[in-house]
């Protein structure tokens, strides 16, 4: 997953920052295995998701932890963490997964990892919206992460939308100094599916017909 996001200046465009994160699925759905974060004029810095690999031997990068190129920081990697990109596709793959668990007043709790901490996100579905997007309708969960009492966290809501796979079709994130990044789906892009293998016909010998024969007995 890359996301880049820039700001028009006249007639050039300034980086404000670079996102990328790659990884696996595995039985908790998606599972993030490198979060690369680059800021403006910040150094790159990189996130590591370590899984444990019972046949791998024994390694820093096999000892289920999150840890962070920023810092000394380890945390304990749970079933089902996630990067602050990853998330979006994992509330939808929940939402596919289970569609009937999204309902109003639900509340899903999932370990967060940034550049340089891991965090607990309680996401709550606050109910179905109709949004237009760059002239489309859309039908959307509205889900929303409140930022901690006393804490400088953003809040973020996230619009899903069912009609289309549950993809987000509306990012907003409100710093807590007010400042808001909104963020709305303007293409959808469908990679068309691979060919089948081709299959080949494996000749199958076919034994031989057997007869027996008996001599007739004389008169």
């Amino acid at each position: 997953m890359h996301t880049e996001t820039e700001l028009p200046l006249f007639f050039v465009k300034i980086n404000l920052a670079n996102i990328d994160s790659r990884g696996n699925f595995d039985e908790a759905g998606v599972a993030p295995v490198i979060y690369q974060e680059k800021i403006r004029n910040r150094s790159l810095t990189n996130t590591h998701f370590n899984h444990f690999r019972p046949n791998a031997p024994i390694h820093p990068t096999n000892d289920n932890t999150i840890s962070f190129s920023s810092n000394s920081k380890t945390f304990r990697r749970v079933n089902g963490a996630q990067d602050r990109i990853s998330i979006l596709w994992q509330l939808a793959g929940i939402a596919r997964a289970a569609p009937a668990s999204i309902m109003p007043g639900t509340d899903f709790t999932i370990t967060v990892a940034g550049s340089r901490d891991v965090d607990v996100w309680h996401i709550k579905v606050l109910g179905m919206e109709e949004l237009r997007v760059n002239g489309k309708h859309y039908q959307a969960w509205h889900l929303q992460r409140l930022a901690r009492p006393g804490s400088y966290e953003s809040t973020l809501d996230i619009w899903l939308a069912p009609a289309i796979e549950w993809m987000p079709v509306r990012i907003l994130s409100t710093e807590n100094n007010g400042e808001t990044r909104d963020l709305s789906l303007t293409k959808i892009n469908i990679k068309p599916a691979p060919p089948p293998p081709a299959v080949v016909a494996t000749p199958v010998s076919t034994p031989a017909p057997t007869f027996n024969m008996s001599q007739p007995n004389p008169p």
